[in-house]
């Protein structure tokens, strides 16, 4: 009696442990880039005189909204276990054929903005039947992409610039509402519409049960293929939506628009908790780790960091996203393993 007893307050001990260890575990998984953001924020308040201003403040969420919208849609790719290098170019070609066809082939003002999303869904469309009904690496298969797109828009356009955009079009970018842009007010919907999504909906644990391991997946019932194909073809609508958004704002599509923008979107995303292993991290992580970034190119320019520099910095961002995600894993080896 008196072993059945020990051995019970053994287990329960045990237990309450392992709570522990997970609570802290999560503590620091879900929240560490928040401990980076504010490191950010008092390293700018603290080394610049009179930043703490609200126009600053609109200046940097602004700069975080075209990276923020194009790390949901790549978060959901990496949760599945998979990636989508494409969207820098599907936000340029996207916003590049509906802008040329309404100025040079007089198409109806009121297609162009349906038309953006509708060029974003069948870039995702493509993708997804390359991946998931003929197999290609999800990799090379949006490198491919990345790579035609940018071309197309090159050929397309010569290489020159549309300006002039009619004052209709750059509303999203340029209106506010209560002091505070309208892009903001998308970025923070968006957000809070894929938040609710990926943790209180059906379709959400199934992306994550997918990450986590997609043959116990299909084993329990799921249709991973329809799941697969749903997160390309969101990714690619939103990185539409980051198109729109930001020629509305700069008043011009270049040929070059979005170019290199797919390193920022994956270190917001593995800074922010996204695991490249997939299964596992949280959009409200993905939020802290793209204002991070612009956290990072606020401190270039008031620090007067050299121009030349800044790819290398971008490049050792990267890094750190890949050693944090590393050490997470081993963290969470040892605390819920161990």
């Amino acid at each position: 009696m008196r072993k059945t007893q020990m051995k019970e307050q053994s287990d329960s001990t045990i237990v309450i442990k392992h709570g522990w260890q997970m609570f802290l575990w999560r503590q620091f998984d879900e929240n560490v880039i928040w401990f980076i953001v504010l490191i950010c924020f008092l390293a700018l308040v603290t080394g610049v005189k009179g930043f703490l201003t609200y126009e600053n403040f609109i200046s940097l969420m602004v700069s975080t909204v075209v990276v923020g919208i194009l790390a949901i849609g790549e978060s959901l790719c990496l949760i599945i276990g998979m990636f989508d290098l494409s969207i820098e170019s599907t936000l340029a070609f996207s916003t590049m054929v509906a802008i040329l066809l309404f100025q040079k082939y007089h198409m109806s003002a009121i297609l162009v903005i349906p038309l953006i999303l509708m060029i974003g869904l069948i870039i995702g469309v493509f993708n997804a039947v390359f991946i998931v009904k003929l197999g290609v690496n999800p990799f090379i298969q949006t490198l491919a992409v990345l790579v035609i797109l940018r071309g197309v828009v090159i050929l397309i356009t010569g290489g020159t610039t549309l300006i002039n955009l009619p004052g209709w079009y750059r509303f999203i970018g340029t209106k506010s509402i209560f002091k505070m842009p309208l892009q903001v007010f998308i970025l923070v919907i968006l957000f809070i519409v894929f938040i609710i999504l990926l943790e209180k909906t059906p379709w959400g644990r199934r992306i994550y049960a997918i990450g986590s391991n997609k043959f116990a997946a299909t084993a329990s019932g799921i249709n991973v293929q329809n799941m697969i194909m749903s997160a390309f073809i969101i990714s690619s609508v939103l990185a539409s939506i980051a198109g729109l958004i930001f020629t509305s704002r700069v008043g011009a599509v270049f040929p070059t628009v979005g170019e290199g923008q797919i390193f920022d979107v994956m270190a917001a995303a593995v800074i922010g908790g996204i695991s490249l292993q997939g299964g596992r991290g949280k959009l409200v992580g993905v939020l802290g780790g793209a204002i991070f970034l612009s956290f990072i190119s606020t401190m270039i320019v008031w620090f007067n960091m050299p121009v030349m520099g800044v790819r290398a910095l971008r490049g050792v961002i990267i890094l750190l996203a890949v050693l944090l995600d590393a050490m997470k894993n081993k963290l969470r080896s040892r605390f819920l393993l161990g």
